[in-house]
């Protein structure tokens, strides 16, 4: 390689890198722009200018005749000084960006720290364990200004039993689940869930603590609150067990105390009305026996019912059910003057239980109630694909379309200011139907009054319709 081509290269790569050195330089001032080294920066850039210019003239004025190896050095050390120039520019560049997004890293950090929910605390490790940094949440919860608190001893918040000279050891003594006191500035207590953790310096010693707390009073005050409900429930507990062996005594007396009399007195009319068959008193006392009997039989299942106990089905005769509670109203709808038509033929048979006749029961006795300005209650059953339902229509005072449903809950008030008797006995209706596996409601009637129905699944349903 000639001695003029190495002269060239020196000047082309050092006008280079005095480019690179210009373009660095450049877009530092664009981060230090309005900074107090900006100007600094904006003169060592003139500098960089005039230094290329130079360059530049001196590579466009070269002469080639004129160089030699005794001048060739002066080239190498241009092009050593404009290395020089890139690499100071280079590093001032990428430790200024350093610093700023170290600055930009730490003003993140302080609005993360200041916008926690839960307290935090920077503790020195020194005989005093001063607070180097707090954040809003603790002021706020202390009820103290930041420079009351900077510089100031640790205890000045904690518990007295942190002893000002040997705070560092009581402090890595706590543990994360710990509960202590934080006192505010008004000198009141309040209980903190506290955690400790170590700040270390760049050689991994211990510099200092961080300490953050959550208010313990809310949690407390649900702990309290979750104890006493413990403990109410408790005892409904137990009163609902003691309600149950009630219950269970109740049915027992129903079961045995009164139906084995009953069932004597039965016994002993249908022996009378063998030697007596004429006898129509005899008759009433054996009719009401049997009521009786099936009365208390009602009551047991019912029970079953509102303990949600299952219920066994047969095959039975509805329509003879139905036939035996309408003979029953028959004087209270007279007494009325309201008159019952059953269009339900005979022999429906259907997979259920004696104790749907108690839905009759309170169908009819909720026409007697409600339904006597209409004058009649037509009873009729209607058999699809699907479903047997049987329907009770009276011409009464339509009952409103968002009150169908309330009406089969307990204590349902039907109008403004006046509680009706509805209520319990269509819940009780409700309950047995769903323990049968079937469905009550109400519809409107035409051109007045309701129809109250019962729907059992048609798979459930046997014999002629």
């Amino acid at each position: 390689m000639t001695t003029l081509v190495m002269a060239t290269l020196c000047l082309i790569i050092g006008i280079l890198l005095l480019s690179l050195a210009l373009l660095k330089t450049y877009k530092l001032l664009q981060v230090l722009k309005g900074g107090k080294h900006e100007r600094s920066w904006q003169i060592l850039m003139s500098l960089i200018v005039a230094f290329w210019m130079g360059y530049f003239i001196v590579f466009l004025k070269i002469d080639p005749g004129e160089i030699d190896r005794s001048n060739l050095l002066f080239f190498i050390i241009l092009l050593l000084g404009s290395l020089f120039v890139w690499l100071v520019v280079r590093n001032g560049h990428r430790t200024i960006s350093d610093l700023y997004q170290t600055s930009v890293s730490k003003q993140y950090v302080e609005n993360v720290i200041h916008s926690m929910a839960d307290t935090l605390i920077v503790v020195k490790l020194d005989p005093e364990s001063r607070i180097k940094t707090v954040n809003q949440a603790t002021l706020n919860l202390l009820g103290y200004a930041e420079q009351e608190l900077l510089g100031k001893p640790v205890n000045i918040i904690l518990n007295e039993n942190f002893n000002t000279g040997q705070q560092a050891d009581n402090l890595t003594d706590l543990n994360s689940e710990e509960e202590v006191l934080y006192k505010t500035k008004s000198s009141e207590s309040i209980p903190m869930l506290y955690s400790v953790s170590e700040v270390h310096d760049l050689n991994g010693h211990v510099e200092g603590f961080i300490l953050v707390g959550k208010d313990y009073r809310k949690i407390k005050e649900a702990q309290q609150a979750l104890e006493k409900s413990e403990q109410r429930y408790k005892l409904l507990a137990e009163e609902l067990a003691m309600s149950n062996t009630l219950k269970e005594l109740l049915l027992d007396i129903i079961t045995h105390d009164i139906k084995n009399p009953v069932s004597v007195i039965q016994g002993i009319s249908e022996i009378l009305k063998e030697e007596n068959p004429e006898d129509e008193t005899i008759d009433l006392i054996l009719n009401s026996t049997e009521r009786l009997v099936q009365v208390l039989n009602n009551a047991t299942i019912l029970s079953k019912v509102a303990m949600h106990e299952h219920i066994d089905q047969e095959l039975m005769d509805v329509s003879q059910l139905l036939d035996s509670v309408i003979e029953i109203f028959k004087p209270t709808f007279s007494n009325a003057d309201l008159e019952i038509e059953n269009q339900v033929p005979s022999e429906i048979n259907v997979h259920s239980n004696p104790v749907i006749e108690e839905i009759f029961t309170n169908y009819l006795s909720n026409a007697a109630k409600y339904a006597t300005q209409g004058k009649k209650l037509v009873i009729s059953c209607e058999v699809s694909e699907e479903k047997i339902r049987f329907n009770f229509a009276d011409e009464g005072q339509t009952i409103a379309e968002d009150q169908r449903e309330a009406v089969f809950l307990r204590s349902i008030q039907l109008e403004k200011g006046q509680k009706r008797g509805r209520g319990l006995g269509l819940a009780i209706v409700k309950y047995i139907a769903e323990s049968l596996n079937a469905r009550v409601g109400v519809e409107p009637n035409h051109p007045s009054g309701n129809v109250f129905y019962i729907e059992l699944p048609k798979q459930a349903a046997r014999g002629d319709s």
